[in-house]
Protein backbone atom coordinates (compact mmCIF):
# COMPACT_ATOMS: atom_id res chain seq x y z
CA UNK A 1 0.00 0.00 0.00
CA UNK A 2 2.75 2.18 0.75
CA UNK A 3 4.82 1.76 -2.68
CA UNK A 4 1.61 2.66 -4.26
CA UNK A 5 1.05 5.79 -2.10
CA UNK A 6 4.87 6.62 -3.74
CA UNK A 7 4.12 6.02 -7.40
CA UNK A 8 1.02 8.22 -7.21
CA UNK A 9 2.63 10.80 -5.27
CA UNK A 10 5.21 10.71 -7.83
CA UNK A 11 3.09 10.54 -10.65
CA UNK A 12 1.55 14.12 -9.55
CA UNK A 13 5.04 15.29 -8.74
CA UNK A 14 6.44 14.87 -11.95
CA UNK A 15 3.61 16.11 -13.48
CA UNK A 16 3.90 19.54 -11.80
CA UNK A 17 7.80 19.86 -12.52
CA UNK A 18 7.31 19.23 -16.32
CA UNK A 19 7.55 22.59 -16.65
CA UNK A 20 10.68 23.67 -14.88
CA UNK A 21 13.88 23.53 -15.79
CA UNK A 22 16.73 21.59 -14.33
CA UNK A 23 20.37 23.06 -13.30
CA UNK A 24 23.27 21.22 -12.99
CA UNK A 25 27.34 21.73 -12.97
CA UNK A 26 29.38 19.10 -14.07
CA UNK A 27 33.05 18.87 -12.65
CA UNK A 28 35.98 16.28 -13.13
CA UNK A 29 38.64 14.43 -10.42
CA UNK A 30 40.44 12.85 -13.78
CA UNK A 31 42.65 11.41 -10.79
CA UNK A 32 40.31 9.13 -8.91
CA UNK A 33 37.82 8.96 -12.04
CA UNK A 34 35.08 10.64 -10.07
CA UNK A 35 32.48 12.88 -11.79
CA UNK A 36 30.88 15.21 -10.10
CA UNK A 37 27.23 16.58 -10.25
CA UNK A 38 25.36 19.26 -8.56
CA UNK A 39 22.07 18.94 -9.42
CA UNK A 40 19.24 21.49 -8.86
CA UNK A 41 15.30 20.46 -9.49
CA UNK A 42 13.85 17.70 -11.21
CA UNK A 43 15.26 15.82 -15.16
CA UNK A 44 12.14 15.54 -17.22
CA UNK A 45 13.26 12.19 -20.00
CA UNK A 46 14.38 15.16 -22.82
CA UNK A 47 16.64 16.93 -20.14
CA UNK A 48 17.64 13.61 -18.59
CA UNK A 49 18.97 12.49 -22.35
CA UNK A 50 20.44 15.97 -22.85
CA UNK A 51 22.56 15.23 -19.38
CA UNK A 52 23.30 12.18 -20.28
CA UNK A 53 25.07 13.27 -23.75
CA UNK A 54 26.71 16.20 -21.47
CA UNK A 55 28.35 13.75 -19.31
CA UNK A 56 29.27 11.28 -21.94
CA UNK A 57 31.58 14.35 -22.93
CA UNK A 58 32.90 14.34 -20.11
CA UNK A 59 33.74 10.99 -19.84
CA UNK A 60 35.57 10.65 -22.45
CA UNK A 61 37.70 12.26 -20.77
CA UNK A 62 38.86 10.26 -18.26
CA UNK A 63 41.74 7.81 -18.67
CA UNK A 64 39.48 5.10 -18.14
CA UNK A 65 36.04 5.88 -19.44
CA UNK A 66 35.07 2.02 -18.66
CA UNK A 67 35.75 2.77 -14.72
CA UNK A 68 33.45 5.85 -14.16
CA UNK A 69 32.00 6.65 -10.72
CA UNK A 70 29.48 9.79 -10.14
CA UNK A 71 29.52 11.76 -7.02
CA UNK A 72 25.97 14.07 -6.71
CA UNK A 73 25.38 16.44 -4.58
CA UNK A 74 21.00 16.10 -3.82
CA UNK A 75 21.04 19.03 -1.73
CA UNK A 76 18.55 20.53 -4.07
CA UNK A 77 17.76 17.57 -6.43
CA UNK A 78 14.11 16.70 -7.42
CA UNK A 79 12.01 13.77 -7.98
CA UNK A 80 12.63 11.47 -10.71
CA UNK A 81 10.31 10.14 -12.63
CA UNK A 82 9.76 6.20 -14.00
CA UNK A 83 11.62 7.20 -17.12
CA UNK A 84 14.53 9.11 -16.12
CA UNK A 85 15.15 6.29 -14.27
CA UNK A 86 14.98 3.60 -16.59
CA UNK A 87 17.21 6.23 -18.71
CA UNK A 88 19.88 5.80 -15.34
CA UNK A 89 19.30 2.30 -15.10
CA UNK A 90 20.91 1.25 -18.53
CA UNK A 91 23.86 3.82 -17.69
CA UNK A 92 25.38 0.45 -15.32
CA UNK A 93 25.44 -0.98 -18.32
CA UNK A 94 27.71 1.30 -20.34
CA UNK A 95 31.00 1.66 -17.75
CA UNK A 96 29.17 3.04 -14.91
CA UNK A 97 30.25 1.49 -11.61
CA UNK A 98 28.79 3.53 -8.52
CA UNK A 99 26.66 6.62 -7.88
CA UNK A 100 26.95 7.85 -4.88
CA UNK A 101 24.15 10.59 -3.54
CA UNK A 102 25.51 12.85 -0.65
CA UNK A 103 23.64 15.63 1.35
CA UNK A 104 20.08 13.72 0.60
CA UNK A 105 17.41 13.49 3.02
CA UNK A 106 16.12 10.50 4.87
CA UNK A 107 13.46 9.80 2.31
CA UNK A 108 15.66 9.83 -0.72
CA UNK A 109 18.31 7.75 1.42
CA UNK A 110 15.83 5.14 1.81
CA UNK A 111 14.48 5.16 -1.51
CA UNK A 112 17.88 4.97 -3.03
CA UNK A 113 18.34 1.83 -0.72
CA UNK A 114 15.29 0.28 -2.02
CA UNK A 115 15.90 0.78 -5.69
CA UNK A 116 19.28 -0.46 -5.85
CA UNK A 117 18.54 -3.49 -3.43
CA UNK A 118 15.34 -4.07 -5.74
CA UNK A 119 17.48 -4.07 -9.21
CA UNK A 120 20.04 -6.09 -7.60
CA UNK A 121 22.71 -3.90 -8.48
CA UNK A 122 24.33 -2.22 -4.87
CA UNK A 123 26.30 0.22 -7.37
CA UNK A 124 24.28 3.51 -6.10
CA UNK A 125 23.97 4.74 -2.09
CA UNK A 126 23.18 7.97 -0.48
CA UNK A 127 25.29 9.44 2.32
CA UNK A 128 24.69 12.52 4.22
CA UNK A 129 28.44 13.86 3.86
CA UNK A 130 30.16 14.45 0.59
CA UNK A 131 33.51 12.52 3.22
CA UNK A 132 31.32 9.35 3.42
CA UNK A 133 29.97 9.70 -0.15
CA UNK A 134 33.72 10.05 -1.66
CA UNK A 135 34.91 7.46 0.33
CA UNK A 136 32.70 4.69 -0.76
CA UNK A 137 33.51 5.92 -4.47
CA UNK A 138 36.93 5.09 -3.99
CA UNK A 139 36.59 1.95 -1.60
Amino acid sequence: MLFYVLVASQSIQTQCFILMTVNYDITLDGVNQIIEVMVEGSFTEQSFIKHIKEMSEVVSQLKDPNNVHILIDAHKIGKAGYRVRKHGNKLFENGLKKVALWGCNPVIRTLVSFFSIAFGSGKMRAFVTKDEARQWLLS
